[in-house]
């Protein structure tokens, strides 16, 4: 059973006054189905008790059309250091995925919903203990953009669902 840290998750958070008030004000012109997969990346910062599985960073891009039709791909996330991005070889695929979708919404633009949703795996390492560590999540908006911070120093407890912890597996 595959443990997932949702970024769509830390829109929860903004209730609780984690998510930083400026960088949303300056997402919010963002749209997934314009953007360019190369200039979108997230970055990590997690305690050192925690690390990413390697090769288990997908981003999911979901549609449905108000007659029920669908379309969802995922597409492989590279993490390096700390900064998740689109792979290189997912561009053209995502490309397209974002053009049909883009498609449907000018054809029907409120029957159409969607959703942009990343997963990953996470591992506990030496000294990992539920209850410590705090953890930042950055978002560029730009290849060459400085990375806004979306959630400042918040408990990782937050960001990981409960029943993952139970499972955490011993990165390798």
């Amino acid at each position: 059973m595959h443990k997932q840290l949702l970024l769509s998750a830390l829109i929860l958070l903004a209730a609780c006054g984690d998510i930083v008030p400026a960088t949303l004000w300056a997402a919010k012109d963002i749209d997934p189905l314009t953007a360019d997969p190369a200039d979108i990346a997230v970055r990590l910062d997690l305690p050192d008790a925690v690390a990413i599985v390697p090769n288990t960073a997908t981003l999911t891009l979901a549609a449905r059309k108000a007659d029920g039709t669908g379309a969802e791909e995922g597409f492989v996330l590279d993490l390096r250091d700390d900064v998740l991005s689109v792979a290189q070889r997912d561009h053209a695929r995502l490309r397209a995925l974002q053009a049909r979708i883009l498609d449907w919404k000018d054809q029907d633009p409120t029957g159409t919903r969607g959703s942009l949703s990343v997963h990953l795996e996470p591992c506990r390492t030496e000294g990992f203990s539920r209850q410590e560590g705090r953890a930042s999540v950055a978002i560029r908006l730009d290849e060459d953009g400085a990375f806004l911070p979306l959630v400042a120093d918040v408990p990782l407890a937050t960001l990981v669902k409960d029943e993952a912890w139970d499972s955490l597996e011993q990165c390798q």
